[in-house]
Formats: C-alpha cells, sequence, structure tokens
C-alpha cells in the first residue's frame, strides 16, 4: 500500500527532479536527499530495523536512486563498544512509491588496521629454550638459583586490540606450559603473573 506520509511525498518529489544520467547522488543533491530521508524516516514502513533511527542517516554513504528504488549503505557502530575494530555495514533499500525500508544486506568494514600477525607457539618455544638454558631476557625473572622464573607476558605479548591480545596471550601461555611441563618444569603463578618451577631432581639424579 502506498504510504502517502507528506515528508515521504517531499522526498519522493525531489528525487523524480533528478537526472536519470547517474544513478549516484553526490554533492548537493545527496545532502539534500539525506535531509529529505531523515525527515520521512520515522514514516517510512520497516526504518526502525536495527534500531536505525534518523539521526543516524547523516552517515549513509553510496547514496543511488533507480526509481522507485533509493539505496544506500549505513555504517554502524554498536560492536565497536565490545572492543571490536569492525563496523557493520548495512545495506539499504527504500521503496519511495510504497513508502517502505529494508535492509537487504550485511557486510562487515575494518576500522582500524589489522595488528600483524603473530607466531605465537615460536615465541613460545624461543622463551621456553631461553628458561630451559637459564639465560636472561628482559621478560624473564629468576630467582637467585634460577629454579623459578616469572615472566612479563606483556614484554613478549605487546597489547594492541583487546581480543587479539588476550587470544594471543592465552596460546602463548598454553604453548609455553605444554613445552616446559615436558622438560620437568611445573606451572607457578606469581600473583597474577606466569611463573614456572623446575621440579626436584629424582634421588638418582642427585
Amino acid at each position: 500500500m502506498k504510504n502517502d506520509n507528506d515528508s515521504i511525498q517531499a522526498l519522493r518529489s525531489f528525487l523524480k527532479t533528478l537526472s536519470t544520467d547517474d544513478l549516484r547522488l553526490t554533492g548537493d543533491s545527496r545532502s539534500k536527499v539525506i535531509g529529505f530521508l531523515m525527515e520521512c524516516w520515522p514514516f517510512l514502513n520497516g526504518s526502525s530495523e536495527h534500531s536505525t533511527f534518523s539521526d543516524k542517516l547523516y552517515r549513509a554513504e553510496n547514496l543511488r536512486w533507480e526509481s522507485p528504488i533509493l539505496d544506500f549503505q549505513l555504517e554502524r557502530h554498536g560492536a565497536t563498544v565490545n572492543g571490536s575494530r569492525r563496523a557493520d555495514i548495512h545495506y539499504w533499500e527504500v521503496n519511495i512509491e510504497e513508502g517502505s525500508a529494508k535492509i537487504v544486506k550485511n557486510g562487515r568494514r575494518q576500522l582500524e588496521k589489522m595488528a600483524p600477525r603473530m607466531d605465537t607457539k615460536a615465541k613460545a618455544i624461543e622463551i621456553a629454550e631461553i628458561i630451559l638454558n637459564g639465560q636472561d631476557h628482559p621478560s624473564l625473572s629468576w630467582d637467585n638459583n634460577r629454579d623459578y622464573v616469572v615472566i612479563s607476558i606483556g614484554l613478549i605479548i605487546p597489547e594492541t586490540i583487546p581480543q587479539t591480545t588476550q587470544s594471543r596471550r592465552k596460546r602463548f601461555r598454553d604453548d609455553l606450559e605444554k613445552t616446559l611441563s615436558a622438560q620437568g618444569w611445573i606451572r607457578k603463578n606469581k600473583g597474577s603473573k606466569l611463573g614456572f618451577l623446575k621440579a626436584r631432581l629424582s634421588n638418582t639424579e642427585q
């Protein structure tokens, strides 16, 4: 059923004045269409999907008009609240004749450059070899007998994106513990810091 709200009619009338030679809306035409769209948005059937309110429409991108459809992309930042560095992209289609709006596709966009890949297993093997050889390293704090070591993991796996950092540090801890336990070391943390204790020699080895 056709939606004849006055603000929808205003958008409909303006779009019909635009040239059909170029489907993409840019410059002044884009700004005016967004203004009309913000005015009529609450009255478009389906426009409230994903809590999309008119005050978000200033971010509308890649507007295209091919009667009777006005389509655009809208970047949403809800996931970034939880630490994600990717934004959701909603692909909207507005049917000007029907007075309706709907999301026809979802995508994602990288907001920040992704952290370089890191081979945490190789890092764990490297640190394990240093520990097994009783050597010094900026991330290691030894006791006097070099039978116990505390590891500052932040000096090995630096802070980047929270989710990435947590995942990398967990994999590093697991791989380091697996490597050292095979050589007779047991995990013994010092407070919140990762630590390992060299197991006592058996009587036959003393």
